[in-house]
This record gives C-alpha cells, structure tokens and sequence, in this order.
C-alpha cells in the first residue's frame, strides 16, 4: 500500500509540472491517456481528448477504485471528447454515465514490423506491474527450461523489478532469464522480429497493443483471457 501511494504522488508531481510544460507550449489539443495526468490536464484553457488506456478503466476494483472513479467523471465535463479503445469498453464506460464521443482501437503500421526469423528466446515486452503477473510466466518457464532450448527476455520497468529479479534468482535460473529496461522504439522492435515466440500473461488489459505488434512481426502470440478481458475488449 505504501509503494501504491507512492507511486500516485510521484504521478501526481510529474502531471503538476507536465501542466506547467504544456502552458509554455500552447499546444492545439492535448491527449490524455491516464486518468490522473488527465485530471488536472482537462481544466486547462486547451482542447483536451481524453482516451481510455492502459488499465485505467478498470476502477471497479483495486486500491485506489473510488478516487479513479471520481477522478473519470470529473475528466468527462472537461474534455472536448472521450474516445475508447473497443465496443464493450464504451459500453463499460456508458454503464458508469460516462458519455463516449467515439471508439477508436489501437493500430500499428504493418511496414514498421519485420520478421528476423527466430534467435532463441521467449519475449515478453510491458510494465512489471503485479496485473501483468509476469511471476506466472516466469513460473511456465520454469516448467518448460529442460524441454526448451529458449531463454526468456523481460522488457520493462515498473516497482515489480526487484521481486522478479529476486524471484528468479531463488528459481536458479538467472542464466536463462534476462531483465532488460524499456528500449527505443527501433530496438524493441527489432527483439520483436528475431523472438520465438511473445508472451503476455496480464490479467487485466484494456487493449493490449503488444500484441498486434508482435503479430505485425510474424509472431505467434501467447495471451490469458479471464474475466475482465472477456468483458471488456471485443
């Protein structure tokens, strides 16, 4: 619970001086894909749009559930327009009487995506955050490391690094897993187009776009499906 408060006030700091950046440039219209960034961005003299992302949409549930909900419906009033990622996530969201100007997924431009063949490894590419559960796939690789010849490379960073990185060193695997920090653009896809396989064990997403990323690539994609996925992504 500390690390969660912490991390909303460290959220909370960089949305106050990211306002104070916008003011100086004067932007035409302004993206809002989180809901506390979009909280204090959407009373500002600028055209603001706000898209649902990441897992900001689930506030039924979680720590920090009421405040998200508060925090959404104030959004709303103050945007120029809400746009939501799928069908059934404008419908969630209608649910909750917040009003959705248009659904718009998320896309890739095929001829960014290459594939290099495979180079031995499982990917998975996200924030190492405990709804990516990426302690699961760690755990399946576990299972598989004597009847496979691939490693596994982790791309991310999040306040769950340093228990995964404890974790797999306890699982006496560290020479088969690698931890590697969010890259640029142009490297992480090239992991993408030389990975075996891409891997992404969360069980809560709003619109996963790593995964058309990796199917952009030629990548056979593996993905969980529970509830809150089957109710809100179509």
């Amino acid at each position: 619970l500390t690390q969660a408060f912490s991390s909303l006030a460290r959220n909370a700091s960089f949305s106050i001086h990211a306002l104070g950046f916008i003011k100086k440039i004067q932007p035409d219209v302004i993206n809002m894909s989180g809901i506390l960034s979009g909280f204090f961005v959407c009373r500002s003299n600028f055209h603001t749009v706000y898209i649902t992302h990441n897992n900001d949409i689930f506030f039924d549930g979680g720590k920090f559930s009421i405040l998200n909900k508060f925090m959404l419906k104030n959004i709303r009033p103050h945007s120029d327009a809400v746009v939501a990622l799928t069908e059934n996530i404008r419908h969630y969201l209608e649910s909750h009487n917040i009003k959705v100007d248009s659904v718009i997924p998320n896309a890739v431009n095929p001829s960014d995506y290459k594939n290099e063949g495979e180079d031995g490894f499982i990917l998975y590419a996200g924030r190492l955050v405990k709804h990516k559960t990426v302690e699961d796939l760690i755990e399946a690789f576990c299972k598989l490391k004597n009847e496979i010849d691939e490693n596994l490379v982790i791309i991310g960073e999040g306040p769950q690094k340093r228990y995964l990185v404890k974790y797999v060193a306890d699982k006496g695997i560290s020479n088969r897993v690698v931890f590697l920090p969010f890259l640029p653009k142009s490297r992480y896809r090239d992991f993408l187009s030389r990975c075996s396989v891409f891997v992404l064990p969360s069980t809560e997403e709003a619109f996963g776009v790593v995964i058309i990323e990796a199917m952009a690539s030629g990548k056979p994609v593996i993905a969980r499906k529970d509830r809150k996925s089957t109710r809100l992504n179509s």
